[in-house]
């Protein structure tokens, strides 16, 4: 069925599974910081657009981070987050079959897969449509990504420890 974990497994560019990789964990996670000071300079040159695009590719590199760190690959934005949602949250048994050891003390909150889905919305919004950016909207889709960041950062120092 489409948009389901087995789904994206079967999927050319969707999930596929690795060994757990500390190095390409630590390789995305410097881009996602690369990318949040990217978008700094973004805002500082009035740059709304591609700020929030890029504060959307931070949280989605950090979300590569921690996938290759329990085994997962992607090149697919929603197969990304039906992953994690799958391991982090639901703990699927399916999915936890590269990390059987990952228990449900190794949580995402909701509300940061909620926020990286309304981040690919509004980055979607900018980046395909001629829309008006608010500073306040894009200030805050900043901030949220930092929390994410934060969030994201240290579950891979959790998962980190196992690994």
């Amino acid at each position: 069925m489409m948009g389901t974990f087995e789904w994206c497994l079967e999927q050319k560019d969707g999930l596929r599974k690795t060994k757990p990789n500390k190095k390409l964990c630590d390789e995305f996670l410097e881009k996602a910081r690369n990318d949040l000071a990217a978008a700094e300079l973004m805002r500082k040159n009035n740059q709304l657009e591609w700020f929030i695009i890029i504060n959307y590719y931070a949280m989605y590199h950090a979300s590569l981070a921690l996938l290759s760190l329990v085994g997962y690959g992607s090149r697919n934005h929603t197969c990304t987050r039906i992953a994690l949602e799958e391991i982090f949250i639901k703990h699927n048994k399916k999915a936890l079959e590269t990390v059987a050891w990952l228990d449900s003390s190794y949580k995402l909150h909701e509300d940061m897969l909620k926020a990286l889905s309304q981040a690919k919305d509004l980055r979607e919004q900018v980046q395909y449509e001629i829309a008006d950016i608010l500073p306040k909207i894009a200030h805050n889709e900043h901030e949220i990504a930092i929390q994410f960041m934060r969030e994201i950062t240290e579950l891979i120092n959790k998962v980190k420890s196992m690994v």
